[in-house]
């Protein structure tokens, strides 16, 4: 439950890259709980990509990837591009 909690702190304190961080490890660390970092990881690209930072997007894009590969990334990619 700890990188849950952190993933969401870190996000609502506006670092993300501490997020993306925490939501990964969850899913390392349990992967029963994939689903739930992934939903983490799409509320951070989302914020991501309003807020136009593009090295945080590649870094859940990709993490997005790794945690979930069905998981649509194609609205990010094209961001990106």
């Amino acid at each position: 439950m700890r990188w849950a909690k952190l993933g969401a702190a870190a996000l609502h304190a506006g670092q993300l890259r501490q997020s993306v961080d925490a939501y990964e490890r969850m899913a390392g660390d349990d992967p029963t709980r994939r689903a739930e970092a992934a939903e983490g990881l799409e509320s951070l690209a989302q914020l991501a990509e309003r807020q136009g930072n593009a090295d945080v997007l590649q870094e859940v894009v990709t993490g997005l990837q790794a945690v979930d590969p069905e998981r649509g990334t194609g609205q990010y990619a094209l961001t990106l591009v």
